[in-house]
């Protein structure tokens, strides 16, 4: 179980970097296949890595190891412009916040509370995202649909959220979806009075 989590929560570690790399007006916005390809990285390694024995610490080192890879291929490819070394830092400093986190506050036990392990993805929502404060859409200059659950099959909201709204978050739920090769979280907001459920990478 906890192997699982931890690497659900590295997973929204990398799309958390990818984001404020892409809000960020000082640093040019990376290539998408260099996020698409740390992603694989955490694909490989959760399969090569068997859950009885999954140890915290061996997973961190790990994926560290695999990100300065990633980099040192980024650098190396010559069809894929190399991404600022901010966004490597930043993804290493992230993933070290994480492992810190994991180590003061899961307790040493076989099995790890599943409030717990919710705090630990929950703690890792995009900066920013907390309950009560405003985010903005960015949807590409469309409208973004008001889900009654966090589900892509649930009934939607008469009412749409236009491009570059403002929105107010109130929730966040523990299921995800994959998008365009990331992890994807559901976000409960308020919109003119109205509340659903969108998806994070929607959010800025």
């Amino acid at each position: 179980m906890l192997g699982k989590v931890l690497f659900d929560a590295l997973r929204k570690v990398i799309t958390n970097v990818q984001k404020q790399n892409e809000v960020d007006p000082e640093v040019k916005t990376a290539d998408a296949r260099v996020f698409e390809e740390m992603s694989r990285k955490v694909e490989e390694a959760e399969a090569n890595v068997p859950e009885t024995s999954a140890q915290p610490t061996d997973i961190f080192e790990m994926m560290r190891e695999k990100m300065k890879q990633t980099q040192v291929e980024n650098e190396r490819d010559p069809e894929v412009e190399t991404a600022d070394v901010s966004v490597f830092d930043n993804l290493l400093k992230e993933i070290e916040r994480l492992k810190e986190k994991v180590e003061t506050e899961v307790p040493a036990t076989p099995e790890v509370p599943k409030t717990v392990l919710g705090d630990i993805l929950t703690t890792n929502v995009e900066p920013g995202a907390g309950t009560g404060m405003m985010m903005t859409t960015n949807s590409g200059g469309g409208s973004l649909a008001l889900r009654l659950e966090p589900d892509m099959g649930a009934p939607v909201n008469s009412v749409r959220v236009p491009h570059q709204s403002a929105v107010r978050i109130l929730n966040q739920s523990n299921k995800s979806i994959r998008l365009d090769g990331l992890v994807a979280h559901w976000i409960q907001v308020e919109y003119d009075g109205q509340v659903g459920w969108i998806l994070d990478t929607y959010l800025k």
